[in-house]
């Protein structure tokens, strides 16, 4: 992440928040991408994280549209024990989003 991008968009607070709560979330859960390690120059900032291939919820909806109710539970279901999981660690995810 370029820094200075960072700083414009008032962002550098919140991908440091980020970056120290993936940190503490030593254990591992399947539905919340894992942190390996981070570091910094003087212009970026790097999270080595988890390869998980694919993207977010709101980008394959706009790929495939309306999905099959037995998909959607799914995905429902994964989201709802990562919530559960941070909650467990006393994080609270802000930026859960509701069309």
């Amino acid at each position: 992440m370029d820094k200075a991008a960072l700083h414009s968009m008032e962002m550098g607070a919140r991908a440091k928040q980020e970056r120290q709560i993936m940190a503490l979330l030593k254990k591992q859960n399947p539905f919340v991408v894992r942190l390996f390690f981070s570091f910094h120059t003087l212009h970026h900032l790097f999270l080595v994280m988890e390869y998980v291939p694919g993207s977010d919820c709101a980008a394959m909806l706009r790929v495939y549209g309306c999905l099959p109710e037995a998909v959607a539970r799914h995905y429902l279901a994964e989201t709802v024990l990562a919530i559960e999981f941070l909650h467990q660690h006393g994080i609270i995810h802000r930026d859960v989003k509701v069309p």
